[in-house]
């Protein structure tokens, strides 16, 4: 029924409503931080400023020479700074700039999908298997956190590289490779796969020298970025290589894992493994009995639980150069994650930092699927997947409005 409701004339101006109200939906349970703590913000007003500092500490802030500074790389909050310099609701201006940032991510992704020849009703799917399936349904709605927005920047730059990668312009996928890798650094491993898709596009069919000006194109336009990211670092830090991680004042379990083991090790492994790929849809429970219910598990859900369909990316038939290049890059991404100290923790029914790659598991399940038709399978588990992000979205918060404000008149839990 879904399929031939798909190529309906009313099928996407009723889609993309869906779609904004889904993602606007899920702002409006999500928490909302201070935005004047919002360190993107404050980053925005130092920039107008002329100045890299921020005046006050917040929360993941650097201390160096007894100044404060932003850790985060600084995309997202120059996409901010117009928004902050004409004033207005801060906390508006950061869901309507991630609502933006959302559509544009889903128009791209929709041209993506249709140049890989799959045809509406397909992309129509994957697109929801994407939006509301994965981690990203929760990174717009707690936009307002750092975090949070510093994902939705950087996926819609990776899409968009993707995007300009199979539409033949390598400098424009350089820049926004570049301007990805300034939101999440770990970005910085999709150039393997936009290196390996140009080679074998067919767009550039003809003498080498044409792939090889298209990949120097790619490489000049990330470069750009890269080399602003490492000024930006030596202006701040005094070396070009300093990030601002090793004067993070951690706390809790993160600042004993880092005193004894650094910020990447080998000890991570299993953990990090274990959330990434064995961690199952968890509920919380708090009180002297243990039945009131606290929520869901802080540390996520793996994707294995929470988006099985990612691995229908293993049926994708396609060039083995272009396909060892996506598989490249997203190794290369996984492996950085697993030795990192921290998993991505504070979120709900997805291991966040999966988005750093997930774009490219995208076009790897869209070339496996274009012709595998009915896909009755990878469409159970889409859907599957975006009705347990909507269990963990706004389930899970109504069982727990109703256990503590309703039942708890009539009955004592906890």
């Amino acid at each position: 029924m879904f399929d031939q409701w798909n190529l309906s004339r009313w099928f996407k101006p009723v889609a993309l409503m869906f779609f904004l109200l889904a993602l606007f939906a899920a702002y409006s349970v999500a928490p909302h931080p201070d935005a004047e703590v919002n360190a993107y913000i404050l980053q925005a007003r130092a920039f107008l400023r002329g100045q890299l500092d921020i005046p006050h500490y917040v929360h993941d802030a650097a201390v160096y020479k007894g100044q404060y500074y932003v850790i985060h790389p600084p995309f997202p909050a120059a996409l901010l700074t117009p928004f902050v310099a004409i004033g207005g609701p801060l906390d508006a201006e950061i869901v309507f700039l991630s609502l933006t940032l959302a559509l544009i991510s889903l128009w791209l992704f929709w041209r993506i999908f249709r140049r890989l020849g799959c045809e509406p009703v397909l992309c129509g799917w994957l697109c929801a298997a994407f939006f509301l399936g994965t981690g990203y349904w929760f990174a717009t709605g707690f936009c307002e956190g750092v975090w949070y927005f510093a994902h939705v920047v950087a996926a819609t730059c990776l899409i968009g590289a993707i995007h300009e990668t199979l539409g033949g312009r390598g400098w424009l996928a350089g820049l926004l490779l570049g301007c990805a890798f300034l939101s999440r650094q770990l970005s910085l491993y999709a150039g393997i796969f936009l290196v390996a898709a140009i080679w074998c596009n067919a767009r550039f069919s003809g003498p080498k020298r044409i792939k090889v000006l298209q990949v120097a194109g790619l490489a000049a336009g990330f470069a750009v970025c890269f080399v602003l990211y490492l000024y930006f670092n030596w202006v701040r830090f005094d070396h070009v290589l300093d990030t601002g991680y090793d004067y993070l004042n951690l706390s809790s379990f993160l600042k004993v894992r880092v005193e004894r083991f650094g910020q990447f090790n080998w000890a991570y492994i299993p953990y990090n493994f274990t959330h990434l790929f064995l961690q199952g849809f968890n509920l919380e429970y708090q009180g002297a009995d243990l039945m009131q219910l606290k929520g869901m598990n802080r540390f996520g859900t793996s994707i294995t639980f929470a988006s099985p369909f990612v691995f229908f990316a293993f049926r994708a038939r396609e060039k083995p150069l272009f396909l060892t290049g996506a598989w490249l890059a997203i190794g290369a991404t996984l492996i950085h994650q697993l030795f990192y100290y921290n998993n991505g923790f504070l979120q709900y029914n997805t291991h966040r930092f999966t988005l750093d790659f997930l774009p490219i598991i995208m076009v790897l399940i869209a070339l496996g699927a274009r012709k595998a038709k009915p896909n009755t399978w990878l469409k159970a588990a889409i859907l599957y997947a975006v009705l347990l992000n909507g269990l963990a979205l706004f389930g899970v918060p109504a069982l727990k409005w109703l256990q503590n404000d309703v039942l708890s008149q009539y009955i004592r839990i906890g």
